[in-house]
């Protein structure tokens, strides 16, 4: 029945138009769905909580910002604190 569910959520739409569910929702709504479970087993309701697996989400990549759009932002900015010669502030290695 979890692997029925999971098929059947994982085809239904998600936020975006056109779009699945991501498998963020999917694992979302099986934490639900467990912990529903594991509520009606200490209930009496259930005999024994069924296991099953959780996806894996695929993991993003970070994104940095490079230094060159570090200062620009700094420069952008009228409050800004730090200085933007951002060069002197790399670090050389040497101990504090």
């Amino acid at each position: 029945m979890i692997d029925d569910f999971r098929c059947k959520r994982r085809a239904l739409p998600g936020k975006w138009k056109g779009e699945p569910a991501s498998p963020a929702t999917l694992i979302k709504d099986l934490r639900h769905l467990r912990a529903a479970l594991r509520k009606a087993h200490n209930w009496g309701y259930l005999p024994n909580v069924p296991d099953f697996a959780f996806e894996k989400e695929p993991k993003k990549l970070p994104t940095y910002v490079t230094g060159e759009h570090f200062a620009a932002i700094y420069r952008a900015c009228q409050s800004a604190t730090m200085p933007t010669d951002l060069h002197s502030l790399r670090p050389t290695g040497g101990a504090h």
